[in-house]
């Protein structure tokens, strides 16, 4: 037996070696291509993500900087959505009110209905608030500009009117 391998079978495992060192680097370089892709793809990605984030932060800074303004409902008791209590509410509406404003029932109900929208199961009732205003003016606390007529309603103010 011959110790030195012989020529023919070095070279033929330098040829296996050559083979396979080949197609490693041909499957190599499918990867680094296939991972360049994917890398591409995740960066649009990123950016993408990045901006809506952005955005959405700038949206939320905003609605925090519109809520934390004064609240619209105060820290009266309003009573529950099924039993609100109307005079409370018209008393907060007529203490906004100018000293010389004119009004009727219809202005405060609108008023009612815009401001405590969300604490009230059904709009205010008509009725009920022109009875609440008939009931301060009766009392002295309103002055009533006009009698309320079938197709008129009552007008106050809450300061009296000028003589004259």
């Amino acid at each position: 037996m011959d110790p030195s391998p012989r020529l023919s079978d070095l070279l033929a495992e330098l040829s296996a070696k050559i083979a396979f060192h080949g197609r490693e680097e041909k499957a190599c370089a499918e990867q680094v291509a296939s991972f360049r892709e994917r890398q591409a793809f995740h960066a649009a990605e990123l950016e993408k993500a990045t901006r809506c984030r952005e955005v959405l932060q700038a949206a939320a800074e905003t609605v925090g900087e519109i809520t934390a303004g004064p609240a619209e409902f105060p820290a009266h008791d309003l009573g529950s959505r099924s039993r609100p209590k109307l005079t409370r509410m018209v008393d907060l509406i007529l203490a906004d009110l100018e000293p010389d404003t004119r009004f009727g029932a219809k202005q405060i109900v609108a008023e009612i209905n815009r401001r405590f929208n969300l604490g009230l199961r059904r709009p205010a009732d008509f009725e009920a608030v022109a009875l609440i205003l008939k009931r301060r003016a009766n009392a002295g606390r309103l002055h009533r500009l006009r009698w309320g007529r079938p197709h008129h309603e009552a007008l106050y103010t809450r300061r009296p009117p000028a003589p004259g």
